[in-house]
């Protein structure tokens, strides 16, 4: 393991990435866990990494908040978690310098200092490559009729 896996977090969105999402229902309905997602964050959770739940649920929630707000907002969360991660997780819905990773349903990733989406550069060097083997392919087929 990478010291920065080892010293920062993954944050794992709730609704739509770790539960399914339909709609909002309120504070006490989540969606029943999805499985892939669900198998890997026990995976992390078992190889000793830092995973928190990064949701807007969270979002109406300050130091000004009253305990019944608090309670009405993480309880829900807290409990699901515990039924189907098998333990509570941290939730948050800020990011911090030690945040790692965010796996999110609504992320557009950006290569940094880039402003270019992931996605985009890949297709671009992988559209590159198979542009370059085409014509590697086209010369040497045009070799092969130039000695016949």
């Amino acid at each position: 393991m990478n010291n920065q896996k080892e010293d920062g977090w993954i944050g794992v969105d709730l609704d739509g990435t770790l539960a399914h999402y339909d709609g909002w229902r309120g504070n006490d309905h989540i969606g029943e866990p999805i499985k892939p997602m669900l198998a890997r964050v026990r995976r992390w959770l078992r190889d000793g990494l830092d995973v928190r739940i990064f949701t807007a649920r969270v979002a109406c929630i300050d130091d000004s908040s009253p305990q019944s707000m608090i309670d009405a907002v993480l309880v829900p969360i807290q409990n699901w978690c515990e039924k189907h991660v098998g333990q509570v997780l941290p939730v948050t819905c800020c990011k911090d310098m030690r945040m790692i990773e965010l796996w999110d349903d609504r992320c557009k990733q950006v290569i940094p200092n880039e402003g270019i989406l992931a996605v985009d550069k890949a297709w671009r060097q992988g559209r590159q490559h198979a542009d370059d083997r085409l014509m590697d392919l086209f010369a040497q087929f045009s070799n092969k009729i130039q000695e016949q």
